[in-house]
Parts: C-alpha cells; structure tokens; sequence
C-alpha cells in the first residue's frame, strides 16, 4: 500500500497554496493534487490511502501511529541482479571523489547490509535488519567494466558496509576480473578477517588497498559495542597488508558509553601503533534508530538534540556519569593531534620510499605531486591551533 499524506498542521489553516495562522478558520480547500494522484495510483490497481491529518484534526502522535500500521517493514529484495545500476548520467560524475582512491576514481558497491550487531552502525539496524545480500560477481564486474570504458578511472572503489565479510564474495569476484583479463586497479571498505591466500588474489586481481573499522584499541569495549574483532588478528592482517604492498587505513571512535579515559588512551595509542598507512577518528554519535542513541535516550546521557552537531566531527552529543562530555571532546581533540604528527611521520615516510623506487626523480616527482594537498592539511591544523600531545 501506498500512503499519500498531508501532515498535521495545529495552529492556523490551510489554503490551497500554503498553510497560514488566521482568526477565520471555517475555510479549508481540499488537497487536489495528492486526490488527482490517488486516483490515478487506484486506476492502475495500487492500493492507497490519503491522510489530511488537518481536516481529520489528527494529532502528530496519532499521526505517526497511522503512518506506521498500512506501512509495516517489507522484506528485502533478495536478488540485487535485477536491480538496474545508478543512474549516473544524471549526476555530475566528474565531482565524486573517495580519498583513499587514487583520482579520477568511481565507487560502487557489492552488497548491502552487514550481520553484525554493532550498536553504533546505522545502515545494518535501521535499513538492513543485520542481514546481508549479495550480487553476483558476473553483475558486479559487467559494472566494472562499463565505468573503465565509460568513465575511464585509474581506480574503483567498492563501498560495501563490508566488502570481505563473506569470503567466497570476494573469491569469485576475485576470479572473474582475473578471468575477463581486466587491468584495473581497485580497493574496498572491509573487514580485518581476511586470510594472507584471499589477500594474494585480491593483489592479483588488481587490490590496491583496503580501509576497515577497528573502532577500539580495547578488546573488553569492542565486545560490548557487539563488534566481532579480535585486536591480535587486525595485527596480523595490518602485518600481512604490508607484505603484499596494499595500503591501509583504519577508523577509530571515542565516546562509547562503556568506555573509560584509560580506554580512549588505548584507542588512540593503538592507532598511533598499528602501523597502517592512514587512519581517522571520530567521535561516538548515536543516531535515531541504533540501539546506541535508546541507549542515551532512555538513560538521559544526550546532552543536545540539535542534529546539526549529530557529525561525529565537531564536539560529543551526551554525557555519562563515569566519562563527561568534556573528556571525549578532549579525547577526540588529542586525537586529532596525534593524527597530524602521523601525517608528517607518513609524508616523510612516503618520500623515503618514493626514493628507494625511483631515485632523486622518483621524491620529486611524488613531492610535485602530493605536497599542495598536504600542504594545505597542514595549513588548516595551524590555523586551528592544534598541539601535539605526546603518549
């Protein structure tokens, strides 16, 4: 069923141009359009229902009640296959960018949802109900293929919830680049789960780097938070990363409910140790609709409901008896910090190597290519003022 609806609107009336507060209430013009557009839904056998919440004095409570009972949850398209692609030539391609990516890059993704239970993630509790679906890996690099001949990137991008949480996924995907001789280089959000074999035939099949959720540098607090990983494993694949050449990036957040200070100063001595190419952090922001924002709702631990600040970048959205907002804030500023000392480690690092490939040419050129980006990084974190805190 579809549900056609115009809101309620409590003070004032309604003309049939915009809604307006008057002393004279005895006028209300009926909604044409949304009428016009059941009637043609009715024709074509759809079944539907119009609600003017106005002239049925509905209040926004029983409003939303009646919305949620004729649309209830429907289940998910099973086969993602005979969903079209997206239409991208509507939309200004030229302007898309994922930084990991080398550039001119385009995305795309595998799979949608994820089964893990992660009280933070949006996009599994609130889209996905903690399921996943996949498309074949046929579709998936038909895909490929149109953008290498459409938009000629040096790099694709996948932006799966996770691209490698199911092995045999990423296997036959692996297989039929291979297989149709594609030469294209290709990197993914995934999961730190992936044995050294998998990650030889993602490097043969043109995987230049990979980008995964670590979240905690404390085993006890990832646990909690529902996220399945073992910190001794992302170890061992950050190792293994390293062996074949892939670039890696990590995503860190402070500011979960059953964390502590000596918990967030694991996290971030974790980032700065791990030893991936990059990371970033973020703070904990509970959205509508994740167990985590009930959570802080329910125990009164939000501290604002202005959602403009709801970006896991500016400043903490609540509050908890053992760990204030204030001690996140610094936290994540801390963060920060130590973010810029690791790019000027990693810039440095970037021209060492650039070096031992190519000689004095070789730093020059890479120097050429990537200091005015960098450049301007480090002009931002001036402007801000930013500390270097030491661990």
């Amino acid at each position: 069923m579809i549900v056609l609806a115009l809101p309620p609107f409590e003070e004032g009336v309604r003309s049939t141009r915009w809604g307006y507060t008057a002393e004279v209430k005895h006028t209300l013009y009926l909604p044409f359009f949304l009428a016009y557009t059941a009637s043609l839904l009715e024709k074509n056998g759809v079944e539907v229902d119009l609600i003017d919440a106005v002239a049925e004095g509905i209040t926004n409570e029983e409003f939303i009640r009646r919305v949620k009972s004729k649309n209830p949850p429907r289940p998910l398209i099973k086969n993602l296959d005979i969903l079209p692609w997206p239409a991208r030539h509507l939309l200004p391609m030229g302007k898309y960018n994922e930084g990991f990516a080398e550039y001119p890059n385009q995305q795309m993704i595998s799979s949608r949802g994820c089964p893990f239970h992660c009280i933070f993630c949006v996009y599994p509790q609130v889209f996905y109900n903690h399921t996943i679906r996949l498309r074949s890996a046929v579709d998936v690099v038909d895909e490929m293929e149109f953008l290498l001949d459409k938009y000629k990137p040096k790099e694709i991008y996948f932006d799966d919830d996770s691209f490698t949480i199911i092995p045999k996924h990423v296997t036959n995907i692996c297989n039929e680049i291979i297989k149709r001789g594609l030469d294209i280089q290709w990197s993914c959000m995934g999961h730190a789960n992936l044995s050294y074999d998998l990650l030889k035939l993602m490097v043969r099949s043109g995987c230049v780097g990979i980008k995964f959720g670590v979240e905690s540098g404390s085993q006890d607090v990832l646990k909690k938070m529902g996220k399945p990983l073992d910190l001794r494993m992302v170890k061992k694949f950050v190792e293994n990363c390293k062996k074949l050449g892939l670039k890696t990036h990590a995503t860190y957040m402070v500011g979960l409910p059953f964390e502590t200070k000596a918990d967030m100063e694991k996290t971030l001595r974790f980032a700065l140790e791990l030893g991936t190419d990059s990371f970033q952090i973020s703070i904990a922001t509970p959205y509508p609709g994740t167990a985590f924002y009930k959570m802080v709702k329910e125990n009164g631990w939000l501290v604002t409901n202005d959602f403009s600040k709801y970006d896991g970048n500016k400043e903490a959205v609540v509050s908890y008896p053992h760990l204030t907002k204030e001690e996140i804030d610094e936290a994540f500023r801390k963060g920060k910090d130590i973010l810029a000392k690791f790019d000027t480690k990693l810039f440095t690092e970037y021209i060492k190597r650039a070096y031992e490939y190519k000689g004095v040419f070789g730093a020059v050129s890479f120097v050429l290519r990537k200091a005015p980006s960098y450049a301007f990084r480090l002009i931002r974190k001036q402007f801000f003022k930013l500390k270097i805190h030491k661990l």
